[in-house]
């Protein structure tokens, strides 16, 4: 039933995707940024930041707030409109804050958007920390709340769409009705660019060195925005988020027109519709930033057959890195990941560890790029081999401490699959040359890959001559069949 389904919204994608690119919402927005104009701000005053709990965390008096060299401001701004009961509100006012250097030069600064996840909302006390961490860093780094995917904890905005609780947004989400623009995630993603319009304007802020980056929700997002604003953008880290929702995702179930739980029941054009402008994967071929997609193997809602198309539609990228972390659901237990250790120096700053080194390389030209693993043609036809040719491009300073095969039986759903680390790493060659080292090796795959049809990828962990962890993957593989993904699905959508 799942692939029938996805036939007919392959079906009636081809027709969308040029009327999509033609009239393309959010092509306003981009203007708006190309030409400079930010939204309508409000200056606020006592602002409070509330913990999880929705205990008081402290309070920023007049909203402006100046400690330890880094200045934190606190404003709401003025984004599109919500649709809700039959009608459009224009009364959609944002909470803000975006943290900078108290002494900078103008223009001096890279910029840096962050996203919150689902449930989530800045005026929570860990966005506070992770935004004057950045300023901390030598960053203007800007969060608001997001409509449609903040929780019901916003204290600050202000609008109709405050008032559904977030366990009720699914049908807001998911929908084309009256128009794209009544979707809730369509809000979402256009006042993140509406933020990331005040960020590029900032006085401090370099437009030639901006970032995007986010989690779950906000990593979709993340992905999203970045193929939206292509060449705007220098860098982008989607931590969980991807697109190809159609796929083996957790809202599969809200876009197939045969699932019970459908918000296009019977309706595979409006299906399309929704997938060709609001899905992340069929805009990650816009993506033209340095993209690192970090995605956990056994994630409840990003899962490898979604993260993998996702993956492989950035055809345009700057560059792209992609980990996947084995036996891991919204978390990363990989060095580098998730996992800090305490009184770390990068404990605030990010949603995953590797974010500082991806960041400062590419948009403060600190550091060293990251590793990148890939293998050879061969692999697309593995029949009886299991020989696999790996290469690992890395700068001289980074010394690669494992390199295993990370493989799973597909006995067991995405979310609740095994991965076991096997693999027997043969001739392994460095050859330096310029700026990179090019590691190549030899890896034998466990015979239960081919035997049994097995999942796998290669997982390699290195380390910076400083002790900093950097762990990349390649995408997943079938024992059978080579890239795990709808190949063809990806290849209508880079058209």
């Amino acid at each position: 039933m799942r692939y029938m389904s996805r036939f007919f919204l392959i079906l009636a994608g081809f027709c969308l995707i040029q009327t999509a690119t033609a009239a393309d919402p959010f092509q306003p927005l981009l203007d708006d940024i190309d030409h400079n104009v930010t939204p309508q701000t409000t200056s606020l005053g006592d602002v409070i930041l509330y913990l999880d709990d929705g205990r008081v965390n402290r309070k920023i008096h007049g909203g402006r707030e100046v400690q330890g060299g880094t200045v934190v401001e606190c404003l709401t701004f003025h984004s599109v409109p919500v649709y809700l009961d039959g009608a459009f509100h224009d009364d959609t006012e944002i909470f803000t804050m975006i943290a900078y250097p108290e002494k900078a030069d103008p223009e001096s600064c890279p910029g840096l958007l962050m996203l919150h996840g689902g449930g989530g909302t800045v005026q929570k006390s860990g966005f506070y920390y992770k935004l004057r961490a950045w300023a901390e860093a030598g960053y203007v780094a800007i969060g608001c709340d997001l409509p449609g995917i903040a929780g019901e904890n916003v204290k600050d905005s202000k609008g109709t769409w405050t008032t559904v609780p977030y366990s009720q947004l699914t049908a807001h989400r998911f929908t084309t009705t009256p128009s794209i623009k009544a979707c809730w995630l369509y809000t979402a993603e256009a006042t993140a660019l509406k933020a990331f319009a005040l960020l590029k304007a900032h006085p401090l802020t370099d437009p030639n060195r901006l970032g995007v980056t986010g989690i779950s929700w906000g990593g979709y997002s993340s992905t999203f925005v970045s193929g939206l604003l292509g060449e705007r953008v220098k860098a982008s880290f989607s931590v969980w988020g991807s697109g190809y929702y159609d796929e083996d995702s957790n809202f599969q179930k809200y876009i197939l027109p045969t699932s019970g739980q459908s918000m296009f029941k019977n309706d595979p054009a409006s299906a399309n519709e929704w997938l060709n402008i609001m899905d992340a994967g069929r805009r990650a071929s816009g993506i033209r930033s340095h993209f690192f997609l970090a995605a956990a193997s056994n994630d409840n809602w990003f899962r490898p057959p979604a993260v993998n198309p996702t993956y492989l539609s950035m055809v345009n990228t700057a560059s792209r890195n992609l980990q996947y972390a084995p036996n891991d659901n919204h978390k990363a237990k990989t060095p580098g990941g998730t996992t800090y250790v305490k009184g770390s120096p990068h404990q605030r700053r990010s949603f995953f560890l590797m974010e500082n080194a991806f960041f400062d390389y590419h948009l403060k030209g600190e550091g060293c790029p990251m590793p990148t693993v890939s293998l050879g043609s061969s692999v697309t036809a593995l029949s009886d081999t299991r020989s696999v040719p790996v290469t690992i491009q890395h700068h001289p300073s980074i010394t690669i401490k494992d390199i295993t095969v990370q493989y799973s039986l597909p006995d067991q759903p995405w979310t609740r699959r095994k991965w076991l680390p096997g693999g027997t790493v043969g001739n392994q060659t460095a050859s330096p040359s310029g700026d990179l080292t090019t590691t190549t090796c030899e890896i034998t795959l466990p015979e239960e890959v081919t035997a049994q049809s097995a999942d796998w990828y290669v997982l390699v962990i290195t380390e910076r001559d400083d002790g900093f962890p950097l762990t990349v993957s390649t995408p997943v593989y079938s024992g059978q069949n080579g890239l795990l993904g709808p190949v063809d699905s990806i290849a209508m959508h880079r058209q």
